[in-house]
């Protein structure tokens, strides 16, 4: 095989690697931004379990959710409606979030990372362990995220046919 066959084949498998590396940082990425879909379901679903005198919670919702609806049922019909509303706006909000990091976005991580962390200080104050390690361990797969799209973002910044080591030719 002449040399231009080599490199071209070398270039070749450098280039099936790098496709390869790409698409499982883009699994990655988005596994990790299905973690701020999460939260906004089971938000919803915690207020509405609530609203029906459920004496449980899922532990991946928002503690600040939680905390309006409590507030709302205990002002009455129009205080519900108000924890339902912060429920769905604060949800909204997740799904944005989604949809941004979905597409590859770091700041929809990091505002994620952050606003999830924020709750996960409600949970230290009522010393609800198990949840405030949840929120600990979903920020750490926000995390992973994150560093998918860096990684992504510095892989789409080479030029084509070079995955970070020299072709010997």
């Amino acid at each position: 095989m002449s040399a231009a066959g080599t490199a071209v084949a070398q270039t070749s498998r450098v280039d099936q690697a790098s496709a390869e590396r790409k698409l499982q940082l883009r699994s990655r990425m988005r596994a990790a931004a299905g973690w701020l879909m999460a939260v906004a379901i089971f938000s919803v679903l915690n207020s509405a379990m609530m609203m029906f005198d459920a004496k449980l919670h899922f532990i991946v919702g928002l503690g600040i959710t939680q905390i309006a609806n409590g507030i709302g049922k205990v002002a009455g019909p129009a205080g519900g409606v108000a924890g339902l509303v912060v429920t769905l706006i604060t949800a909204g909000v997740f799904l944005v979030l989604w949809k941004f990091a979905r597409e590859g976005q770091p700041w929809a991580f990091l505002i994620g990372m952050i606003l999830y962390g924020l709750d996960g200080l409600i949970f230290l104050g009522f010393r609800l362990w198990l949840d405030l390690a949840f929120h600990a361990f979903a920020i750490f797969n926000l995390y992973q995220g994150l560093q998918a799209v860096n990684a992504l973002n510095q892989l789409n910044r080479q030029p084509a046919g070079f995955a970070g080591q020299p072709i010997v030719r």
